[in-house]
């Protein structure tokens, strides 16, 4: 998986007409993709995770008023 060190230190090498030899583009916007896949995939899952927190918390607010009303 890339990282940002990894992205700003990248090296392409130019071949002699100006251009950058296709295999190593190739290889990098297919580490590009990957990363980013496991990004979102990561993304998502954390998403769903703090919904499920989010939600726990909301419970416990509620229980928590609920025992202060039964204690006064």
């Amino acid at each position: 998986m890339l990282n940002i060190n990894d992205i700003k230190n990248i090296n392409i090498t130019k071949t002699m007409m100006g251009g950058y030899k296709i295999e190593e583009v190739d290889e990098l916007l297919s580490q590009v993709c990957d990363t980013l896949e496991k990004n979102e995939f990561q993304k998502a899952e954390l998403t769903k995770k703090l919904k499920i927190l989010g939600d726990r918390v909301e419970k416990y607010r509620n229980d928590e008023q609920a025992v202060k009303n039964a204690l006064y």
